[in-house]
C-alpha cells in the first residue's frame, strides 16, 4: 500500500500505469501462452497447483445451507410475532 499515492492526480496516474501493465501482461498472454511474470516482478513465486478439498466445499456449503435455513425460519418467526 505504500506504493499507492494519495493524491488524486498522482493516483490517477498510477491507476493508468496499472492498467497499461495489466494489457502489456495480457497482450504477452495471448501470443505466448504464458504469463511474463519475470518481466514484471524481481522475484517471483513458483506456480503451484491449488488443491480443491471436495469434503471441506460439501461440508461449508452444506453449514451455510442450514445456516440460512435457521436464519430465514428465525426472521419469519419474528415477522409473524409483530404482524399478527
Amino acid at each position: 500500500m505504500r506504493l499507492v499515492p494519495r493524491d488524486h492526480e498522482e493516483m490517477t496516474k498510477w491507476l493508468y500505469d496499472r492498467f497499461i501493465e495489466k494489457e502489456r501482461m495480457l497482450d504477452a498472454y495471448y501470443k505466448t501462452g504464458h504469463f511474463p511474470i519475470r518481466d514484471f516482478c524481481a522475484s517471483p513465486a513458483p506456480p503451484h497447483e491449488v488443491a480443491q478439498d471436495a469434503l471441506r466445499f460439501a461440508a461449508l456449503h452444506l453449514f451455510f445451507i442450514t445456516s440460512t435455513y435457521i436464519h430465514f425460519q428465525m426472521l419469519s418467526y419474528v415477522i409473524s410475532y409483530f404482524w399478527y
